[in-house]
């Protein structure tokens, strides 16, 4: 806990602390960078010109603004419910894979690599990825 509390996190969500520190054991070996993985979960995301560039682009715009309007209506954000929601924004968007992917991956956890989907969006919790999704609507 005093690693998380020394870079300025608020970890008093023990729910949601428990989960970081579960995905962060899985993708660390150490603690400092269990932190620094974690860090994602609890700051708001600053991209890079070029991550930027390819949130702006249309067929990513299409993929956030539909995603952000069918996470809004659901009651709770559980890995199965945001597969779901996943699943018919590819059905409407046609699009796959890494595309799908990677564009959501970036705007709710700031890096096209990293946890999947479902679980960021079951950490984050429905309104902290409502919120970062309308961040990114250019």
């Amino acid at each position: 806990r005093s690693f998380y509390e020394n870079k300025g996190l608020d970890i008093t969500n023990s729910e949601k602390f428990k989960s970081v520190v579960l995905n962060a054991r899985l993708r660390s070996s150490t603690i400092e960078e269990m932190v620094i993985y974690s860090v994602p979960f609890y700051r708001l995301i600053s991209l890079k010109n070029q991550e930027l560039d390819f949130i702006k682009k249309d067929s990513s715009q299409t993929i956030i603004t539909y995603f952000l309007k069918e996470i809004s209506k659901v009651n709770k954000c559980t890995s199965i419910e945001i597969q779901r929601l996943m699943d018919k924004t590819s059905d409407f968007t046609n699009t796959k894979g890494k595309d799908l992917f990677s564009t959501l991956r970036l705007v709710l956890f700031g890096s096209m690599h990293g946890p999947d989907i479902p679980l960021i969006c079951e950490i984050l919790g429905k309104e902290d990825a409502i919120l970062r999704l309308k961040q990114n609507i250019y």
